[in-house]
C-alpha cells in the first residue's frame, strides 16, 4: 500500500473529483503542481489499483503513527527508550473496540536475573534428539548472553537471554533461541541445544563452551548424546558474533 503526490495527468478524473470534495469538506485548498494524493494497492505481476476503503484507514493509521514518531524524534532521538527512567517504547493489543486494536505505553522490563546452576533434564527431548540427529564431524561453539532490549510477554517486559550455536570451523549461526521469560535455571538454554541437534539433525563430535556453570549443565548428556564436551578461555567467532547482534538489537544510543 503506497500514497504518494503526483501530478494532475497521473490520477484518473473520479479520483480527483473524490479528492476535492474530501478536500474541501476539511476546508483544504489545492495548490502546487504535484499536489494530488495518489494511493495504491502494489503487487507483484499485478497492475498498481485503487485502495479500498479498509486499505485507506490502516494507511492513514500508519501516518498517524509516522507524525507520533517524526514529533517524538524531534525531541528525542531515541525512539524505544526513556534513558531519563529506563522505560521502553512497546506496543501491544488494544482494546476490542479500537480499530487498529494496538496501543503504545512506556514499560518497565524486569530486572535480568541471573539463572540458578541446576536443569530438568527432559527425556522426551533428549530422544527426539538421538531419534532424528546422527553422530557428525561438526564442532559446534555455543555460549549464552542478555540480549539488553525487551521483549514482551504476558508476564510483560523482560530481558531474554539468548542461546547463540556458532559452527566452531566455518563461524556461522548453527541455531538460536530465547529463554522464556519464567526461566530462573538452564532448563531453558538446555531444551534450546537439544532442539538445535532435532532441527539440524546432527550430533556434533566437539561442543565447546566457556561459561562453567553451561559445562556442568551439559556434562551428564556427554555419554547419553555422544558429543565430547570442552571448556574453553577465548572463543573470537563468539565474540564477534555477540557484539553484532547486540550493536544490532541492544538500547539505542
Amino acid at each position: 500500500l503506497m500514497f504518494s503526490f503526483v501530478s494532475e495527468e497521473e490520477i484518473t478524473e473520479r479520483e480527483k473529483a473524490e479528492l476535492e470534495e474530501f478536500l474541501g469538506s476539511e476546508g483544504i485548498a489545492i495548490h502546487g503542481e504535484k499536489y494530488w494524493l495518489w494511493a495504491r494497492r502494489l503487487q507483484p505481476w499485478f497492475y498498481p489499483r485503487p485502495i479500498t476503503a479498509d486499505e485507506c484507514g490502516f494507511l492513514c493509521d500508519v501516518m498517524q503513527q509516522a507524525c507520533v514518531v517524526a514529533k517524538r524524534v524531534s525531541k528525542n532521538c531515541s525512539l524505544t527508550l526513556n534513558r531519563e527512567d529506563g522505560s521502553f517504547l512497546v506496543r501491544t493489543k488494544g482494546s476490542e473496540s479500537s480499530r487498529c486494536s494496538l496501543k503504545v505505553s512506556w514499560e518497565w522490563p524486569q530486572a535480568y536475573v541471573k539463572p540458578r546452576v541446576e536443569a530438568k533434564y527432559n527425556q522426551k527431548k533428549i530422544s527426539k534428539a538421538l531419534k532424528k540427529a546422527h553422530a557428525t564431524e561438526e564442532s559446534w561453539d555455543i555460549d549464552t548472553f542478555p540480549v539488553l532490549i525487551p521483549i514482551w510477554s504476558r508476564r510483560g517486559l523482560y530481558f531474554p537471554r539468548t542461546v547463540l550455536v556458532l559452527n566452531s570451523d566455518s563461524s556461522s549461526i548453527v541455531y538460536t533461541d530465547v529463554v522464556e521469560p519464567d526461566e530462573r535455571d538452564w532448563t531453558g538454554v538446555l531444551n534450546i541445544i537439544l532442539e538445535a541437534m532435532a532441527e539440524t539433525l546432527s550430533i556434533p563430535k566437539t561442543i565447546r563452551v566457556r561459561d562453567d556453570s553451561l559445562h556442568n549443565i551439559l556434562s551428564p548428556l556427554e555419554d547419553v548424546l555422544g558429543f565430547g564436551l570442552k571448556r574453553v578461555e577465548m572463543m573470537p567467532f563468539m565474540d564477534a558474533a555477540i557484539k553484532a547482534i547486540t550493536t544490532v538489537l541492544g538500547p539505542e544510543t
